[in-house]
């Protein structure tokens, strides 16, 4: 009865096995014939059109210069007889980007970005600082600047996902994808700077000299063109084959001082700006293959419940398997 028993347990066993390997190596197949599938209508379309990304992003700009209240926390003004919001130094910004990957470690893009960035400082928190203050217009009590600003750049990103494996020697599997940003940029911006209270001009860039002051602004080719350094980060989730959620902040160094209408080499002797964002891209003729790539730079792993199955060295173009174990 034992012999039965234990004959019928190993008959069992070898059936559901041998089910699972099937059930394995039939998934296997198709998946590679469905990448051979991709890998045609794929290689049906020009190289220069493959792989792009299209993204919008919105968010918010903090500036860092000479008109600041505080280092890090961004400041408000109050009106005095209620407790609405008159000013904010927080300010809302949107974006537009062209992406194009080039390989599982890089990709390259350009971004259009428009918005405002502002600044404010109270005398009597900074009693050491000299305004700048060419027209003879300062009030006495502080200064407030708003700017806007049209921004065009040339952006290189890094996967650091790809990057970390390929020098660690390790699979970095997760499914946010992590990439450092850097580029350069040309932007476009007015500003005018105001008494804090009274509202009155105190001094502008990119308006035209007219009264009152600060109202008409110059032509779009004329206003204030200065050359911006970018570096950051950018986290990517996949929320499904064409879409990706972003999440973006990048620092924007400009190359002047003028920004807030003020020249001083008393505190910051160029200005910035930070930008913080979430948005959604959209991928046009990406390649499945490519997102194996960019998710994994390593192994390919299929799993059943009670054994793991490793696929080591698959050539992905020519989709040649070196080994299976």
């Amino acid at each position: 009865m034992k012999i039965h028993l234990l004959l019928f347990a190993v008959t069992f066993f070898s059936i559901d096995l041998l089910s699972q390997e099937m059930a394995i190596y039939n998934a296997f197949e198709n998946k590679v014939n469905i990448n051979l599938k991709n890998k045609t209508d794929y290689e049906k379309i020009h190289p220069i059109l493959r792989d792009w990304k299209i993204g919008f992003n919105y968010g918010i700009t903090q500036f860092n210069g000479d008109i600041k209240q505080y280092s890090i926390y961004p400041s408000t003004e109050i009106y005095s007889s209620s407790d609405r919001l008159r000013f904010s130094e927080l300010r809302t910004a949107f974006s537009f980007l062209l992406n194009k990957r080039i390989n599982e470690y890089y990709s390259f893009g350009v971004e259009i970005l428009s918005g405002h960035f502002a600044g404010l400082k109270r005398v009597k928190n900074h009693p050491s600082y000299i305004p700048f203050d060419p027209n003879d217009n300062f009030a006495g009590y502080g200064e407030k600047f708003i700017t806007s600003f049209k921004e065009f750049d040339c952006i290189a990103n890094f996967n650091l996902n790809n990057l970390i494996s390929n020098y660690s020697k390790s699979n970095l599997e997760s499914k946010l994808l992590v990439s450092i940003k850097l580029g350069v940029g040309i932007n476009i911006s007015n500003v005018i700077k105001t008494n804090i209270i009274k509202d009155n001009y105190i001094f502008t860039y990119g308006y035209e000299k007219t009264n009152p002051r600060g109202t008409v602004r110059k032509p779009f080719l004329e206003q204030l063109k200065e050359t911006v350094y970018i570096y950051g980060i950018s986290i990517e989730y996949p929320m499904d084959e064409k879409l990706d959620l972003c999440l973006d902040y990048t620092i924007r160094n400009g190359d002047t001082d003028k920004w807030d209408a003020t020249i001083s080499d008393q505190t910051n002797v160029s200005d910035q700006f930070a930008y913080l964002s979430l948005g959604i891209s959209y991928k046009i003729n990406y390649n499945l293959i490519n997102k194996l790539l960019d998710k994994q730079n390593g192994n390919n792993i299929i799993q059943s419940k009670s054994n793991q199955y490793i696929i080591d060295n698959i050539d992905i173009e020519g989709l040649e398997i070196n080994n299976f174990k």
